[in-house]
């Protein structure tokens, strides 16, 4: 086996021990600085295609992420955090570090407070919980509604937030957030990895996110439902072979989501729909509109059979529907259905220790990117994929 996943892998290891001396708590010019910290390390073996950008039709540990975070209070209202965060999938990421967040948040009542920065956007059940790990008992997320190679698109704008509380009497209380920014730029995104396999270079995208997030919190213990919405105005540059062109794209995203805990169980499932139409320019001429709808969704359930041991399942669903233009884009209608089985095991405080199968149907379309690309299966793509995940993690 060649040597580089062995190093990727003892580099982990060492990052582990060498963060789990750190306390979690410090005091730095009469503050309380709050320090905390995660890394995992997984390995991939899959049949029939590559997935996420990695070979992992030969089996592959190029599954390794991390970050760390410091959180404040400068005085009883006003809070401040940031996190670096780094991680190589594959080509996703390349073991760059990041600032995944970095904000101000200053709370007036507990109806009302601000944030400011780059903030995590509130999306759906885990948007801006994904990177926690040690909080979910899958090794990934559903990934027909959280695909990995996607994250750093969604999982944070660089502007402000709204957000409250709000108790409604007896029927609990409402938690919101209204926000809007700028979208993050990650050139080792899928999303051009995804354009590349359709012959389109030098892309660059800019956008704009707009959205809320509204959950509601009702007198029944260990339930939650809530509805999201996110509008995106993209602006595209770019060539196809030598043919430049330009984009002006709108996003609507509508969310509906549940989780319902009951002793050791626990249900929840998410619904999200979502409206593209990009305008286009070849030459400066005008070219048809191309209209794309996506709709994913996942339910899943998980049981806690021991302190150390929790197993579960979710079947997750990607659709993609869209309207061909002639010359440069082709009409799609794809999919992916995932059907997933997980063992989690809390092998000691701090670590974590997951096995996964994953059974695939379906490819989707390049021109939306969720973890097949033509790339990485030069052989062509093939319309069933099993993946075996394993992963290690540690939090502090």
């Amino acid at each position: 086996m060649p040597t580089r996943p062995y190093l990727r892998l003892c580099s982990a290891l060492l990052l582990t021990f060498l963060t789990s001396a750190l306390p979690a708590q410090v005091t730095i010019a009469g503050r309380s600085v709050a320090i905390h910290g995660f890394f995992s390390q997984g390995f991939m073996k899959s049949d029939g295609n590559n997935f996420l950008t990695t070979k992992s039709s030969e089996g592959t540990f190029s599954m390794t992420d991390g970050g760390l975070n410091v959180v404040t209070n400068l005085t009883d209202n006003l809070r401040v955090g940031a996190q670096a965060y780094t991680r190589n999938i594959g080509r996703l990421g390349n073991g760059h570090v990041q600032l995944d967040f970095g904000y101000a948040d200053y709370r007036i009542k507990d109806w009302l407070g601000f944030r400011g920065g780059k903030v995590k956007s509130a999306l759906g059940l885990y948007n801006d919980t994904q990177d926690v790990d040690a909080l979910h008992t899958w090794a990934l997320l559903p990934q027909g509604v959280y695909p990995l190679d996607l994250r750093s698109q969604y999982i944070a704008h660089i502007g402000a937030d709204m957000y409250g509380s709000i108790p409604i009497s007896r029927l609990g209380s409402v938690n919101y957030v209204v926000y809007g920014g700028k979208r993050p730029n990650d050139r080792s995104s899928g999303v051009y990895y995804g354009l590349a396999d359709q012959g389109y270079t030098n892309v660059v995208q800019t956008g704009v996110n707009i959205g809320y997030d509204v959950q509601w919190l009702p007198p029944v213990k260990g339930l939650r439902l809530g509805h999201s919405f996110l509008t995106t105005d993209s602006d595209g540059v770019g060539n196809l072979g030598k043919m430049p062109l330009t984009t002006t794209a709108t996003y609507t995203q509508e969310v509906g989501y549940g989780e319902y805990s009951y002793r050791r169980l626990k249900f929840a499932a998410e619904y999200r729909n979502e409206d593209r139409t990009t305008s286009i320019w070849a030459m400066g001429r005008p070219q048809p509109d191309r209209i794309a709808g996506l709709t994913s969704f996942f339910a899943s359930v998980t049981y806690r059979c021991t302190k150390w041991l929790q197993v579960g399942t979710y079947h997750s669903r990607f659709d993609f529907n869209a309207n061909a233009v002639a010359g440069l884009a082709p009409a799609s209608s794809s999919h992916i259905y995932d059907q997933t089985v997980t063992a989690r095991f809390d092998a000691a405080k701090y670590w974590t220790f997951k096995v996964e199968g994953h059974f695939m149907d379906g490819v989707a379309s390049s021109m939306s990117s969720h973890g097949f690309y033509l790339a990485d299966n030069p052989q062509g793509l093939v319309p069933k994929t099993n993946l075996l995940v394993v992963k290690m993690g540690f939090n502090f």
